[in-house]
């Protein structure tokens, strides 16, 4: 799942997370992000709005901000999820979450 390429700052699209039969546990996805920074900060929001209806409330994931290319993993449970960059002078990062 591709969420955000070549994007400056801002949020990049939002993706529905297809979710199995039990919503009820979390899942653990791995998100890599690589491109270049240059000063700017990423960060990935989640949002529980109803799936099949574009999401209006956002939260930060806490414990993930990138200050440079690399990966990390997060457990959580969400309908929606996007990218967001903030800062830099002309970041260019790609995000993908498996």
């Amino acid at each position: 799942m591709q969420l955000l390429t070549n994007a400056g700052n801002g949020a990049g699209q939002a993706f529905e997370l297809k979710q199995g039969k039990n919503r009820e546990i979390s899942h653990l996805y791995t998100i890599f992000a690589r491109g270049t920074f240059d000063s700017g900060t990423l960060t990935i929001e989640i949002s529980a709005d109803e799936p099949n209806i574009s999401p209006t409330n956002w939260l930060a994931i806490p414990s993930i901000a990138l200050l440079a290319p690399g990966v990390i993993n997060a457990e959580f449970r969400a309908n929606w999820v996007r990218a967001v960059v903030a800062g830099g002078v002309s970041p260019a990062i790609t995000v993908k979450m498996l």
